[in-house]
């Protein structure tokens, strides 16, 4: 939040804006603590938890948002609202189930045990820096179209990367549901179970990703005909190269998943940090000549890129057979 106000401080934002930045990051604020009692459930695949409050989440925050939008015409009003039912969540739903989970009799306390902490953030900072990364990365190529083609040519992009969230959330729930179990194959030595489950993994990814490509292939433009405006449908070809940049991502991910279990924390910052660079290069040079599908192309240069690195760093994990 520090670093948040620090941003709205320097930006130059209008106050309205600023506000709506600042209530969305107080928002983000609840959801990360609620993360966290997510991981207590999924080290002990209580995934059941984890979806009944993300699907709780989603439909209260979908109806609060659209409502108070509706009524008000006002954004502000509808991040408040969002803030306010991750709030009552966390305190509610979560909390409640954490100290359930781990066999407690009473709710959670915090405890401020700086040893324990300190060693924890000294062994998370790789991947918190890894996540930092993995977001700059999603919104590079929107930097650089905002920066060469405007808003207008932002908002169409956005919009076209909507749909995709359908099939990350798929993968992400495998990579999640999977992550514990391809963590005790990996610590216990069972590298041939390990390596059976991450490849069933792959490819379950692939085919998400595949058949989201050969939908929007065939049926791209009328998509998005359907979804949005007739302006948006011009767009058909930079739609097709998102689709395939997002499959390659889904393998990418899974792979990403694979080098957690396995405790390669930082083994996955000079794989994001290329990727970054990889992006970065591939927009400078592809959005100002391609526009939207130079984009998309860009995007899909670098999750082949993260997904080769990746790869690699599995192979030596499992011919390694030691966790890092």
């Amino acid at each position: 939040m520090l670093a948040v106000g620090g941003v709205l401080w320097s930006s130059g934002y209008g106050m309205h804006t600023a506000a709506v930045i600042l209530i969305v990051g107080i928002a983000k604020a609840f959801e990360s603590i609620s993360e966290i009692v997510h991981g207590l459930w999924q080290q002990h695949e209580r995934m059941d938890l984890i979806a009944r409050s993300l699907v709780l989440k989603g439909v209260l925050s979908l109806g609060v948002v659209a409502l108070a939008v509706y009524f008000t015409g006002d954004l502000l009003a509808g991040a408040c609202g969002l803030a306010l039912v991750w709030a009552l969540m966390l305190l509610f739903y979560d909390a409640r189930w954490a100290a359930n989970v781990s066999g407690l009799s009473q709710p959670l306390r915090l405890r401020w045990r700086p040893r324990t902490l300190g060693a924890l953030a000294w062994l998370a900072l790789p991947a918190g820096v890894v996540m930092a990364l993995v977001s700059f990365n999603i919104n590079l190529p929107r930097y650089f179209i905002e920066h060469h083609l405007g808003t207008a040519q932002l908002g169409i992009f956005a919009a076209m990367a909507y749909p995709m969230v359908a099939g990350g959330t798929v993968v992400g729930a495998l990579g999640q549901s999977a992550t514990p179990r391809l963590s005790q194959y990996y610590a216990s030595g069972e590298r041939r179970a390990f390596l059976s489950l991450l490849l069933k993994l792959v490819g379950l990814a692939s085919a998400v990703g595949l058949a989201a490509v050969l939908v929007i292939a065939l049926a791209g433009r009328p998509i998005l005909l359907l979804l949005y405006r007739p302006e948006y449908a011009e767009h058909v070809t930079a739609f097709l190269l998102l689709a395939i940049a997002t499959a390659l991502g889904f393998v990418a991910s899974i792979l990403g998943y694979a080098m957690t279990a396995a405790r390669y924390f930082r083994a996955q910052l000079p794989v994001f940090v290329l990727t970054t660079a990889v992006t970065a290069a591939a927009c400078a040079l592809l959005v100002p000549r391609q526009h939207l599908p130079g984009a998309a192309l860009a995007m899909g240069l670098a999750t082949l890129c993260q997904g080769a690195v990746s790869a690699a760093v599995m192979v030596h994990a499992l011919k390694n057979g030691r966790i890092k």
